[in-house]
């Protein structure tokens, strides 16, 4: 396990999830720049809260390193969250 924060990222379930909350996001899901976009602005629509939202970005970029695998030089990419992953 692996801690940002309030989130907790469980390698094994390919999952981060937020203490005190019953919310959990699948990086599973993050195929490609739109659907980390998209999970983006619901973590900001459900907590609210600037450093949530400041540590998620900082676990997706430790993570999956969105820069390079997801949306470089201004183009969205696909991606293989399975395949980028740390701690898998």
């Amino acid at each position: 396990m692996y801690r940002y924060g309030k989130w907790t990222y469980d390698p094994r379930g390919l999952t981060l999830r937020l203490d005190g909350l019953t919310f959990e996001v699948d990086l599973e899901d993050m195929t490609d720049s739109a659907q980390m976009l998209d999970w983006i602005f619901q973590v900001f629509a459900a907590t609210g809260d600037e450093k949530d939202i400041c540590d998620f970005l900082w676990a997706l970029e430790e993570i999956l390193d969105p820069q390079s695998n997801y949306c470089s030089n201004g183009f969205g990419k696909a991606a293989d969250p399975r395949k980028l992953a740390i701690g898998r």
